[in-house]
């Protein structure tokens, strides 16, 4: 059995997605660091284990160069080479703010944290508010 007509319906989707979260997370292969890449949305989700972090890697899955979408990553140099729009994750921008916070101790980086995290409520309520007053298509 073979399972490329799904793969190819997953990679076409994530390349038409309006939004595609990109992540790379290090794995052991043989004893051997690998990195595991990641391209999801709400739908889909697109796995490629690869040798390699970098741009080889991206490129060798092709889903992320060719995404039509906006990308939402943690900011890692790579990804700022891919075309298109971009946006930053807000679950990493809060851990780089709270571990900045730990090392300085300014306090506008527990500001700027409760400012996400208070947008990100209201994002919420407001979405809510939409499926329940079936305003959303």
């Amino acid at each position: 059995m073979t399972l490329q007509a799904t793969a190819d319906t997953i990679a076409d989707s994530l390349r038409a997605a309006p939004l595609v979260h990109a992540e790379e997370s290090g794995l052991r292969v043989k004893g051997k660091l690998h990195w595991l890449h990641v391209a999801a949305n709400d739908s889909y989700t697109w796995y490629c284990v690869h040798a390699k972090r970098g741009m080889e890697a991206i490129a060798a899955q092709a889903n992320l160069p060719q995404r039509l979408g906006v990308l939402i990553h943690d900011c890692w140099a790579p990804y700022w080479q891919l075309d298109g729009p971009h946006v930053l994750c807000n679950a990493h921008l809060l851990r780089e703010l709270l571990y900045d916070q730990e090392l300085t101790a300014e306090r506008w980086l527990a500001r700027m944290s409760e400012l996400l995290l208070r947008a990100n409520e209201l994002c919420e309520a407001a979405r809510h508010k939409n499926i329940v007053l079936g305003d959303v298509d």
